[in-house]
């Protein structure tokens, strides 16, 4: 049965004393989420051999570790560190970015039941909005930069959207991808579809 202790994160003392407390119940395993000054807790377990599961998203604690392996053997730690937070995230997400072809970029976006069942005419969509995307359908999407990432990304958000008489969605996109009937589409509707005007701005 699990057990939960108070525990005074500010101090080594008030740290110590919250996992002893634990080990002195006869729990199986120490863990913890989150605790400010973790190598004292971490030594509790390390003098008793309970297992302890470390989830501090804290490099510092990881360095601690792996500078003695021997040591913390029964330290186990379950999280990434905090700089997969910070400019270690922006580095993933480039880096699953630039992986796939144009293709399966644009079927990202078609999420939704009706989306998916309707894939190839609003890939044709796309290709007819983004002509040169079309000779592109099997490139790698790694090396596009400008332009041509940007006609991927409005891409992907035009599979998810609506396509009904109401909606304007593929005139707008062709009058920001510059397109020859740019000036008669912006007012060709009265009415404005706003869920699809939003997600086009947020792939712009």
């Amino acid at each position: 049965m699990p057990r939960v202790v108070d525990i005074d994160l500010l101090t080594p003392k008030g740290t110590v004393a919250a996992y002893q407390n634990l080990v002195e119940q006869g729990v199986h395993v120490l863990a913890q989420s989150f605790a400010i000054i973790p190598q004292p807790a971490m030594d509790v377990a390390v003098v008793t051999g309970t297992p302890s599961l470390n989830a501090n998203t804290s490099q510092a604690t990881l360095d601690l570790i792996k500078s003695d392996p021997a040591k913390y053997r029964n330290v186990f730690h379950i999280d990434v560190a905090e700089t997969w937070y910070g400019a270690g995230l922006i580095r993933y997400l480039k880096d699953a970015e630039a992986g796939g072809w144009v293709a399966q970029h644009l079927d990202c976006g078609a999420y939704t039941p009706k989306a998916r069942k309707d894939r190839k005419a609003r890939r044709e969509m796309v290709f007819d909005i983004f002509s040169p995307l079309r000779k592109l359908e099997h490139a790698l999407v790694g090396g596009f930069r400008g332009g041509e990432w940007r006609m991927v990304s409005v891409g992907r958000a035009l599979f998810a959207l609506p396509r009904d008489g109401d909606c304007r969605t593929e005139r707008r996109a062709a009058v920001w991808s510059g397109g020859p009937d740019g000036r008669d589409a912006r007012g060709a509707h009265s009415r404005r579809c706003w869920s699809c005007e939003f997600a086009l701005m947020e792939a712009l």
